[in-house]
């Protein structure tokens, strides 16, 4: 049984467009989107560098091609599909990994081929965000100390000391720069997001379980992310068309 598609996927399949053929789900994990997502193409993939992620892909969504492999070297023909999407990962990816990721999802879209993807924006309230808490105490525990022992200790865990970094909409123009033209922006959540997330995680934390609470805060979640705030907003979606053959 499939999981119910919400905020980010949610979008994503709305903004998927009609008569796919091949569509990659870069950065796919478990699969749980991506198997919506299949409904709107007839061949999907997904691909994702953690082996036991695709190992549940696998198992839960059998037919559908799942692939253990890096974002910086895809391993498709040129031109081989027909959309891309690129869901909360490029947060996640060291910045010396970033262009290249561009330039290999540029590579295997056809002429025209739309990329789909969305990343924590660095709006009003993006401090707040728990997933880059830890990255924060290390931040502070270098400030503090003076000494750069941190950066080789914690360099591999943070992807390349980035942490789960919030872009603004020039930065990611500029990477998408020759090779997209952006045609949809879509900013959206504000205070509501960060705050169920931090409530969610303490609670499990703590070892609370209430199936109530937990619809509650979807709810506030799903209804933030519904909401356009502009350069004020805590995370941002974005459809892309691709250009030429790059700079």
């Amino acid at each position: 049984m499939m999981k119910q598609l919400r905020e980010r996927g949610k979008l994503t399949y709305e903004w998927i467009p009609p008569g796919v053929e091949r569509l990659l789900d870069l950065g796919c994990a478990a699969g749980h989107d991506t198997a919506w997502f299949s409904r709107k193409a007839q061949a999907t993939y997904g691909l994702d560098c953690s082996e036991s992620a695709i190992a549940e892909a696998r198992r839960n969504y059998p037919g559908i091609t799942f692939i253990h492999g890096s974002s910086t070297s895809l391993p498709f023909q040129d031109n081989f599909f027909d959309a891309v999407t690129f869901i909360e990962v490029l947060e996640h990816l060291p910045y010396r990994d970033e262009k290249p990721t561009i330039r290999e999802i540029h590579r295997v879209l056809k002429p025209g081929g739309v990329l789909i993807l969305s990343t924590p924006h660095k709006g009003l309230f993006y401090f707040l965000d728990p997933l880059d808490a830890k990255f924060k105490i290390y931040r502070l525990g270098k400030f503090i100390t003076g000494t750069e022992k941190y950066d080789r200790l914690f360099a591999g865990y943070y992807g390349g000391l980035k942490g789960h970094k919030h872009y603004t909409l020039a930065e990611v123009q500029n990477l998408l720069a020759g090779y997209f033209s952006i045609e949809r922006v879509y900013r959206n959540s504000l205070l509501l997001h960060p705050l169920s997330t931090w409530i969610y995680l303490i609670k499990e934390k703590m070892g609370l379980k209430s199936r109530l609470l937990d619809k509650f805060l979807q709810f506030l979640s799903d209804f933030d992310y519904s909401c356009r705030y502009g350069r004020l907003a805590y995370n941002m979606h974005i459809l892309a068309r691709k250009n030429g053959i790059g700079p």
